[in-house]
């Protein structure tokens, strides 16, 4: 097996957005700390125990709705599970308004590497119409935020051509 990847799904939001289809619900008392028992259950339970993977990807839903001692738990069973040593890329979603310091830190000693934002567009107006919880600002703190914990590679999810947006 070679070139194997991870996509690790985190169903978790605090709200659903208008445009998405994904699967996500919001976080009910005592889900969040099953799933992640669930998950990595599931991970260590995996067929090609013992590979290495080239990436990993956590996606969601909200992954940043974890806290950092749940997202610990699933990066040490990816480790315990397989060889992470020549991992090209670790990514982590994120949205700007359940970022924290302390949780961006956790994933950076954790080996993430790659952090991807759900920013969707730096309009104001627009980010309300699609349901976004967050605002331009706090998605430019966030990615600050991002560079000052040592992030270096940080995409931002943008949409186009949405009605009523203009160039």
């Amino acid at each position: 097996m070679s070139n194997l990847s991870a996509y690790l799904h985190v169903p978790f939001c605090r709200r659903k957005c208008n445009y998405c289809d994904f699967y996500s619900a919001p976080p009910a008392p005592g889900a969040v700390s099953s799933y992640v028992d669930a998950l990595c259950n599931q991970i260590r339970s995996s067929r090609a125990k013992g590979h290495a993977l080239h990436t990993v990807y956590v996606g969601g839903g909200t992954p940043s709705l974890l806290s950092a001692e749940e997202f610990s738990r699933i990066s040490r069973a990816l480790r315990e599970t397989f060889d992470l040593s020549s991992c090209a890329e670790f990514t982590v979603e994120c949205n700007p308004e359940s970022l924290s310091s302390p949780l961006a830190e956790t994933w950076l000693k954790q080996g993430v590497n790659r952090v991807s934002m759900g920013v969707q567009t730096f309009q104001d107006n627009l980010l309300s119409r699609l349901g976004r919880l967050h605002t331009s600002q706090q998605a430019k703190s966030a990615f600050e935020l991002l560079r000052n914990v040592g992030f270096a590679n940080i995409s931002l999810d943008l949409m186009a051509a949405l009605p009523q947006q203009t160039e």
